[in-house]
């Protein structure tokens, strides 16, 4: 007996149910569901079994699909190797693989599968032709797909830790460091002061004129000493002699210096003798010719 495929003018069904069926087998509808619709709880309760087979269980998809291909195989059913052998190259097996599964007992010792593999193999043909499972061959399923959930959960948490580089980061990473120059000056009164009086004195002093001074010097001190002492042959007051040239009161003292000068180099020289009758009172000078007391000086 052969099943009719369903269309929508033949019997209406649950729109929702369709749209549902449709969106699981990525929007089209096979064969197989095209002849599942003709029972609406049939269909309602194959989608919902497929779905939670293929989309909700932790079982690794290359696994699964290895397993309904040699169940396929096992039971001639072509059409379903048909459409899930794709599935199984895109989950991770190859095409060799997928030639090899043609006979699925030699398939089962091939070296192109992994342990777990076959494994899988041999428990797909067991449960398909002898429905016992041996429990040898149980158990080390069991303990492959235990190990291979433990691997798993391993990386699962692996990446969920915290990244390097993005959650956390390593110590003595150089920063750049954003340098911002804001010049601030700080002084107290003294420092300006200081500041100002020094640039005040190198500006103000920079050219300095001292007046000149008329001074008599030892040469016309003496000049004129010798003079006087050819002119007066007896006792007279140096300083009455001397006021003729200090003609301006700056000169006095000049004058009086650069003759006293002049004068003890005479008294030296033995061409003048001085006389000073007490401290500090005039002196009075007289040519060596002349006959006087010695000279009593203090």
């Amino acid at each position: 007996m052969r099943i009719p495929f369903w269309t929508p003018e033949q019997l209406r069904r649950d729109p929702a149910l369709v749209a549902a069926i449709e969106q699981r087998r990525g929007g089209q509808l096979l064969n197989l569901d095209r002849m599942l619709l003709w029972s609406e709880p049939l269909a309602r309760s194959w989608n919902v079994f497929l779905k939670t087979l293929r989309q909700e269980l932790s079982l690794s998809p290359k696994l699964r699909e290895l397993a309904i291909c040699v169940v396929a195989r096992a039971t001639g059913a072509d059409y379903e190797f048909q459409h899930h052998a794709p599935e199984f190259e895109r989950a991770g097996g190859s095409v060799a693989q997928v030639t090899a599964l043609a006979d699925p007992d030699a398939a089962a010792d091939s070296p192109i599968f992994d342990p777990l593999e076959q494994d899988v193999i041999r428990y797909a043909l067991a449960s398909t032709r002898e429905v016992s499972i041996p429990d040898e061959l149980s158990a080390a399923l069991a303990l492959r797909l235990k190990r291979l959930d433990a691997i798993r959960e391993a990386g699962v948490r692996l990446f969920e830790r915290p990244l390097l580089g993005r959650d956390v980061f390593g110590r003595g990473d150089p920063q750049p460091i954003a340098e911002i120059k804001r010049p601030e000056w700080s002084a107290t009164l003294y420092d300006l002061l200081s500041a100002y009086a020094a640039e005040r004195q190198r500006r103000a002093l920079a050219r300095v004129r001292l007046a000149r001074r008329t001074v008599w010097s030892l040469a016309e001190a003496r000049a004129v000493l010798e003079q006087m002492i050819g002119v007066s042959g007896e006792w007279s007051c140096l300083d009455e002699f001397l006021i003729a040239y200090a003609v301006e009161p700056a000169l006095r003292t000049t004058v009086l210096a650069s003759s006293l000068a002049a004068s003890l180099e005479l008294v030296r020289e033995g061409a003048l003798e001085v006389h000073q009758s007490a401290a500090f009172a005039p002196k009075t000078p007289a040519s060596s010719s002349t006959t006087a007391p010695t000279v009593d000086a203090r």
